[in-house]
């Protein structure tokens, strides 16, 4: 937890700095005297003075401000003459427009150096890869396939998860995946709610092609009869385009990895079902299992302990329906409201065990267990290399990119505004928080990428014409200009104290959700 804590800040700070460095360069080049620079709200833990101005690093790391000297309009003519020429309230109007559109400004010039120093130096993506999608699930209706690889959604390259974008009308019209040496475009005209819930339900966790049959003894399923690839998942495989039949090659795993029996012929098999879930099920009843359902080992003093479950045993059933894998077995143990009758195979020997699933609270979510660690190999993610781009070329992307970034979320909040999006979706620091640690852990570049989106992000909010927000600010400057004269005490205090409600319901509403979420 603390970890996470420690690169939350790391993640936010330079955000919150550049914000108010944009602010004070700009005040700085007009004039006008800043009091305070502070990096964080509250109590200061850290402070030292410098000329007129104090710099400080406050205790709650979710902000900063500059105190700019007479920044109160209703203060203006309690500010002596001698000092007038230092006061921000007593500046011109394009002076103040620059120094309050100075802090989005700087998040964005900051949000397009990140992703110029990204595309200069190169990275590695992650490949977004689908995992074994269900039948019932809408994007298996639509044509994907288990392992199809995600490239463009509705024409624009997507490099993560933050490339996730609807069009205007809040769908997702065509996607682009890679599957098998192609390119293929598929017609979705989905929501990217739907879309996105169904992506993360399908996440991909590719199981290696590894079989264990009842009497423990380990095949390597292959499209071929005279070779096998490691590579291509017991998913990938079932649930492909073309019929024909499918090979099992009778391994041994040696230190150098699994290599054939060459005493053994390839057994040849043939599935009915019309579901590649139904053809797992097939290839259980010929004897064959996923080796992710032979249990590796169990959890001392829990449920499956306790029932006399133990390491080597395979996995068969739930309340006599027959598993096609771990996460089968996962989900039917959460979806049980009481004890489930588990079957299982033991030197070949069926048994059955009724075991009760204990309770777990993580991340919000009541989660059933049983206390068994799954066997089996899986596909590693893959990366792509993105070469260093020339400095030019860098240049251009970084600018396109910055420049979508801000469309996608100028789109993304007019969808929150006219319900094409649920406020469901608004997301405080708790959420923040876990995403930023979670990137991080993918690599540094989407770390980088993250904080470029959320940098802009932040730009577009303080633009809102929301009073107590910098495009309230800039809201009254415009409202000065066509009313020839500044508002009266009454109607700026009305505004402020709007603009403050409205303010305070967005942040109780985004930490309503991030407490749903993951407490």
């Amino acid at each position: 937890m603390l970890e996470k804590i420690l690169i939350f800040i790391v993640f936010l700070f330079p955000l919150i700095l550049f914000h108010e460095l944009g602010h004070f360069i700009f005040a700085k080049i007009f004039g006008v005297r800043v009091e305070v620079f502070s990096i964080g709200f509250g109590p200061k833990l850290f402070k030292f003075k410098r000329r007129f101005t104090e710099y400080a690093v406050s205790l709650i790391p979710l902000g900063g401000y500059i105190k700019m000297f007479g920044d109160d309009p209703l203060a203006k003519e309690t500010i002596p003459l001698a000092d007038r020429d230092g006061a921000f309230t007593c500046k011109g109007k394009w002076a103040r427009f620059w120094i309050i559109f100075g802090g989005p400004l700087a998040n964005i010039i900051f949000a397009w150096a990140l992703i110029f120093g990204v595309l200069l130096s190169g990275e590695q993506i992650h490949e977004i890869r689908f995992g074994a999608i269900s039948s019932k699930t809408m994007l298996h209706q639509k044509g994907l396939k288990s392992g199809d690889v995600l490239q463009k959604i509705n024409e624009n390259e997507v490099t993560g998860l933050s490339d996730f974008s609807p069009d205007e009308e809040g769908l997702i019209k065509t996607i682009t995946i890679f599957r098998r040496d192609e390119s293929k475009v598929i017609s979705l005209d989905m929501s990217i709610a739907d879309f996105f819930r169904e992506f993360t339900e399908n996440l991909p966790v590719l199981r290696r092609p590894l079989l264990v049959n009842i009497s423990n003894k380990e095949y390597i399923m292959s499209l071929s009869p005279n070779s096998f690839d490691w590579n291509i998942s017991i998913e990938e495989m079932i649930d492909r385009d073309t019929s024909g039949p499918l090979y099992l090659h009778a391994v041994q795993k040696t230190l150098e990895g699994y290599v054939s029996l060459k005493s053994d012929v390839p057994l040849q098999v043939m599935f009915q079902g019309e579901t590649w879930e139904k053809s797992m099920m097939d290839l259980a009843l010929k004897g064959f299992r996923s080796s992710d359902l032979q249990i590796e080992s169990v959890s001392m003093k829990s449920p499956a302990d306790k029932a006399g479950l133990r390491g080597g045993d395979i996995l068969v059933s739930v309340d006599g329906q027959p598993l096609i894998g771990f996460e089968d077995l996962r989900s039917r143990i959460q979806a049980a409201a009481g004890p489930v009758r588990i079957g299982y195979l033991r030197s070949g020997i069926l048994g059955f065990l009724e075991i009760t699933p204990e309770e777990q609270k993580m991340s919000g979510q009541v989660i059933k267990t049983v206390g068994v660690y799954r066997g089996g190999e899986f596909i590693p993610p893959r990366f792509i290399e993105h070469k260093s781009q020339n400095l030019w070329n860098s240049v251009t992307e970084a600018s396109s990119e910055t420049w979508g970034m801000m469309v996608k979320t100028v789109v993304g909040f007019k969808m929150l505004i006219t319900g094409k999006m649920s406020f469901k979706n608004i997301g405080g620091p708790i959420a923040i928080g876990k995403v930023a640690a979670d990137s991080l852990e993918v690599g540094i570049a989407y770390f980088l990428r993250l904080m470029a989106l959320i940098s802009v992000n932040l730009a577009i909010i303080n633009l809102f014409p929301i009073p107590v927000l910098d495009g309230g600010h800039i809201l009254f400057i415009g409202v000065e200009i066509a009313n020839r004269g500044p508002l009266s005490r009454r109607k700026i205090e009305l505004a402020q104290q709007f603009g403050m409600a409205i303010l305070l319901l967005l942040i109780i509403m985004a930490l309503f959700n991030d407490l749903s979420r993951f407490l």
